[in-house]
């Protein structure tokens, strides 16, 4: 009884990531609602295996190398919102942006660290980005999107289902080299036809995908993933899968002439984005200054600024918020992630057919990570749980590899 329970348990939250993760770009409640949904799931399940077991390595979270540091972050914060500016409102914001998504990233993490469940959650990945791209074209074609009945930004910047262009390109780039990781996987697992079938599929919508990083028009969405396409061509051994990612790169930028000016005037003293820009920095600078240890609180950052802006550099307002010392540990935990599966990636080589999808999701995380330096990432519910889904299923597929060469190398012995 109790482990029918534990696999019924263990559906609902495989379900419910699914529909999290469908629904992450159109629907803030629904994410709030799946994401409840899976991590009381994973509660009761891990109560049920102790029961069941007697076992308490069932009571604790999945080890993925960086649990001490989240546990760190995660208290620090917690500080912080008791000795900010409004402690009823920094509480608030801990538990639904902090406490919750950290949580959902351990229910990720153990739960997508199966070669099976991950193909599942690619095709999910794959059919969400369709769907949104989809989106973007009826926008494109006639001013609003279908999902939500949001119009375009302007004329010649598309936002699809999301607030602004700069929130859909943060969702956007991180699905690129995602995508190109998916590419290559599906390339190497498939054989003639089916194998044949992807590359088309997966070339016309890295395509579309490079289309819609054109009508979004973020310098900061653009120089990540140019950054992302460096890091999986030192990395990935399907090299030549990555020239015509290269060449469409080039071909957005030519393109477009807002995005070009945007790109040129990052490198320019006389950019006025830039100057505002910086403004905004300074005044994010002057916040820790006053209150460098724990900050004002998290959700507080705006009622003590006198421009009423976000800091448009997310490190920045995390560590006036919530102090130097909390944005270092998540700065350090991250930094520790990366080279953890960087070493995973060199170690594993061609031994395991998921490399491509480690090298591809961690590329991901490393466009979200950069463009969070010149934007509002971490402010904003949709996007700050994309963070965490990304380097969740990145542990995951870690934990993947890491067993599956384990159990070949056993098998050579």
């Amino acid at each position: 009884m109790i482990e029918k329970s534990i696999r019924s348990l263990e559906n609902i939250i495989e379900i419910s990531l699914y529909l999290l993760i469908f629904c992450l770009p159109f629907s803030n409640s629904l994410v709030e609602i799946f994401a409840v949904i899976a991590i009381i799931a994973l509660i009761i399940k891990k109560l049920l295996q102790y029961r069941l077991y007697g076992e308490k390595k069932f009571l604790r979270p999945v080890n993925t190398g960086i649990n001490i540091g989240l546990y760190g972050f995660v208290i620090l914060a917690l500080i912080a919102a008791f000795l900010g500016e409004d402690v009823g409102h920094s509480l608030k914001k801990w538990m639904g942006v902090y406490l919750k998504n950290i949580a959902l990233f351990f229910v990720i993490a153990e739960t997508f660290s199966e070669l099976k469940k991950i193909k599942r959650i690619l095709y999910v990945i794959s059919v969400t980005v369709v769907f949104i791209l989809i989106d973007l074209v009826v926008q494109h074609l006639t001013g609003v999107d279908f999902v939500r009945k949001i119009p375009a930004y302007t004329a010649n910047r598309l936002n699809a289902s999301f607030n602004n262009p700069n929130d859909f390109a943060a969702w956007l780039s991180v699905f690129i080299p995602i995508n190109i990781g998916i590419w290559i996987f599906f390339s190497n697992y498939y054989k003639r036809t089916k194998k044949f079938f992807y590359i088309i599929l997966f070339f016309v919508v890295l395509c579309f995908c490079f289309w819609g990083l054109f009508y979004a028009s973020s310098r900061g969405a653009f120089l990540g993933v140019l950054l992302a396409l460096v890091f999986m061509f030192g990395f990935t051994k399907k090299k030549l899968f990555l020239i015509p990612m290269f060449i469409l790169s080039f071909l957005v930028l030519m393109s477009s002439s807002d995005l070009k000016t945007r790109v040129a005037g990052s490198f320019s003293d006389n950019s006025t984005i830039n100057k505002d820009r910086i403004d905004l920095w300074k005044e994010a600078l002057v916040v820790i200054e006053d209150n460098p240890l724990f900050g004002v609180g998290v959700g507080n950052y705006m009622k003590v600024t006198t421009s009423l802006m976000y800091a448009h550099n997310s490190y920045l307002q995390l560590a006036a918020e919530n102090g130097i010392p909390c944005m270092l540990v998540f700065v350090f935990s991250i930094g520790i992630f990366f080279l953890k599966n960087i070493k995973m990636i060199l170690f594993a080589n061609e031994r395991s057919q998921t490399t491509c999808l480690l090298i591809g999701f961690l590329a991901g995380d490393l466009v979200y990570l950069f463009h969070a330096g010149v934007d509002t990432h971490f402010s904003s519910l949709k996007i700050f749980a994309l963070f965490w889904i990304l380097i969740g299923i990145t542990a995951g597929i870690n934990r993947e590899i890491e067993s599956s060469v384990t159990t070949s190398d056993k098998y050579e012995q």
